[in-house]
This record gives structure tokens, C-alpha cells and sequence, in this order.
């Protein structure tokens, strides 16, 4: 039971350590994903639901998800999604184009809206270093230029969440 991320950000406004603490949880599950050599990619707020606590996260959604060892497949009927990484399209499916995806929407529950510059709203928030550096990182259009794995992310989260306590 919850609430999509969409939602649950603009009735419930969280602050940064909540934030924070939404995206570690969001991070650790698309992580999984990755480790089971599946990518998402098409994750977006309204494919994540927020439990009422705020406390966890389940990534929905995952019809489109693929193995990456798989096939690539390329589909002319993609809604849009503003926050799909600009490969997709192309046919290109790596762990990087989730990477993307996260940060876009890491971008969009600091502004609580979609971002046409994802990269501004990130900058101007007063982020630890090492998470804003790694969500600027990870809006590179050009996917060999982001992160390789939400690995490196997810200890920084942790801290953050543990010093916020």
C-alpha cells in the first residue's frame, strides 16, 4: 500500500533527509535489478510507489524491463517519458540508462516537477558533494560519461541517511 512517487512528492513535500532516504531505497532496488541483469528502463515516480510512512519504496512497472545479455529490442510505439535516458530510443539498453532515469528523478523530487534542466535543479540544491558530483555524472547524455553502477551512490546515501538520524 502507498503512493506513487509523483504523488507522494508534492501532497507530502520531504524535506532533504527524507529525500535522501527515498532515493537510497529507490537505488538499492533498481541495484537489485542490475544484479540480476535486468534493466529497467522505463522507470519514472509514477512506477515507484512510496509507502504511507515514507520509509519504503517498490519499483512497479517493469514490463519493458530487459535481460541484458538479451536481444536489444527497439519499439516505434514509446510513450513519452521525460525521463527515459536518450539511448533507449536508439536500441541501446546498459545499467546506465537506469542510472539516468535515477537521477532525472532524483531532480524532479528536489523541484517536485518535471525538469527540462534536471542538471540545474541538482546543481542548485544544497547537496553533499559526492551525491550532487554523482547525479550530475549520471545526466550525461552520452552514456559512456555516467556511472557504471548505483554502487558508488549507495554508501553515500547510507551516510547521509545515518547523520540525518
Amino acid at each position: 500500500e502507498g503512493s506513487p512517487l509523483d504523488e507522494y512528492v508534492q501532497q507530502n513535500k520531504p524535506d532533504l533527509p527524507g529525500l535522501i532516504s527515498v532515493w537510497l531505497d529507490i537505488a538499492k532496488g533498481i541495484q537489485a535489478l542490475h544484479e540480476q541483469s535486468i534493466i529497467g528502463r522505463e522507470i519514472r515516480p509514477e512506477s515507484i510507489l512510496i509507502s504511507s510512512d515514507g520509509k519504503h519504496c517498490t519499483l512497479t512497472d517493469l514490463e519493458l524491463a530487459k535481460l541484458l545479455e538479451a536481444e536489444t529490442t527497439v519499439s516505434s510505439h514509446w510513450q513519452p517519458n521525460p525521463y527515459r535516458a536518450p539511448e533507449i530510443l536508439g536500441g541501446e539498453s546498459r545499467v546506465q540508462a537506469d542510472i539516468y532515469s535515477f537521477a532525472k528523478i532524483a531532480a524532479f523530487t528536489l523541484a517536485r516537477s518535471v525538469q527540462e534542466d534536471a542538471q540545474e535543479a541538482i546543481e542548485s540544491a544544497a547537496l553533499p558533494n559526492g551525491i550532487q558530483s554523482f547525479l550530475t555524472e549520471s545526466l550525461s547524455p552520452r552514456w559512456p560519461q555516467r556511472p557504471k553502477s548505483l554502487i558508488e551512490l549507495l554508501p553515500l546515501l547510507e551516510r547521509e541517511k545515518r547523520d540525518d538520524h
